[in-house]
């Protein structure tokens, strides 16, 4: 018997994408930022109000809080200058003749791949830093471009985790509308790998609307712009962060993060979370904990553990120290 090919997420979105409109004028949210508690440049104002207006409309607004010359207007221009070209660069532009005809065609087969008209879905920018992860100013993230449409099903319970065949960079949750659960999928066309000490050179993912269902290649942006050892921290870092980000459309297999071979990375990879807690005054008194900051399941950092004896015997000497003060 011949197996049924699974849907991609976007079969099953089928063009049920999100365009936001801005609260206070009115107009489509092109693109946007969502900041996270402690951002720099938005402790001005409630994060509400970065998710309801517009970028002119949240500039206007920093500019009466703050000052139209001050440090932090200037700063949030610039943060939706970069993201409107991640806007233009993945083809959610409007088709129009002042465009070159390569990314006309671009725009129009991005419209084909989401199932969209003319109108396409609101792009916002998310910093993300794995859970527990210190989160100082020299510490990496990655920045999710993302955008969100609605499935057709009444709850997360619906959907299994492998539910999904093609790209795989989103993640499912659901919200109550109108006092019913809905269920839907934030799917992201851009990634930036950020390492502050590197910067401005990042590596960068980009979704492909040629090829909608693969995951593209990624590429080093302004490659020579710093040194070669923060370089190479930066494409550590990136692939940790990545794999890290979670496919949600697939059923995450935790190990495949350190296949045989690259125990020491794993070694390396709980020395860098031990010390950085430690820094903080911080413990980590379960297995539980630690393989949260890690973002493993308990049952494979304990598999880890069996193959690395001494990232074991690291934990247990943690655990022993007392935190400092």
């Amino acid at each position: 018997m011949a197996s049924v090919a699974k849907p991609t997420i976007f079969d099953v979105v089928d063009g049920a994408w999100v365009l936001d409109n801005c609260r206070l004028c009115q107009k489509p949210i092109r693109f946007g930022w969502h900041p996270r508690p402690g951002e720099p440049h938005s402790s001005w104002a409630s994060q509400l109000l970065f998710r309801r207006l517009c970028r002119d409309c949240v500039i206007g607004a920093a500019a009466a809080e703050v000052g139209p010359q001050s440090a932090t207007v200037l700063a949030l221009r610039r943060r939706y200058k970069r993201i409107e070209s991640v806007w233009h660069f993945a083809g959610l532009g409007d088709p129009d003749e002042g465009e070159s005809p390569l990314l006309r065609a671009k725009q129009l087969q991005v419209r084909r791949s989401l199932g969209v008209g003319r109108e396409t879905p609101t792009l916002w920018l998310v910093r993300w830093h794995p859970r527990r992860q210190h989160k100082g100013p020299n510490d990496p993230y990655l920045e999710l471009f993302q955008i969100t449409g609605w499935l057709p099903v009444a709850s997360m319970s619906a959907v299994p985790r492998d539910a999904f065949s093609g790209y795989q960079r989103f993640g499912l949750a659901e919200r109550e509308v109108d006092g019913q659960l809905q269920v839907y999928a934030t799917v992201q066309l851009a990634i930036n790998a950020c390492f502050p000490p590197a910067i401005p050179t990042e590596i960068h993912w980009r979704w492909d609307p040629w090829q909608p269902n693969d995951e593209t290649e990624p590429i080093i942006h302004r490659f020579g712009y710093c040194s070669n050892e923060n370089l190479a921290l930066l494409a550590h870092h990136a692939g940790r962060l990545y794999y890290k980000a979670g496919r949600t459309g697939r059923t995450r297999d935790e190990t495949k993060r350190y296949p045989p071979g690259t125990e020491q990375d794993f070694l390396r990879d709980v020395k860098e979370v031990i010390t950085q807690r430690e820094r903080d005054g911080i413990t980590f008194t379960t297995v539980e904990m630690l393989a949260d900051a890690m973002a493993m399941s308990r049952s494979a950092l304990y598999e880890m553990f069996k193959q690395v004896p001494e990232a074991h015997d690291l934990y247990r000497e943690h655990k022993r120290r007392k935190p400092r003060r």
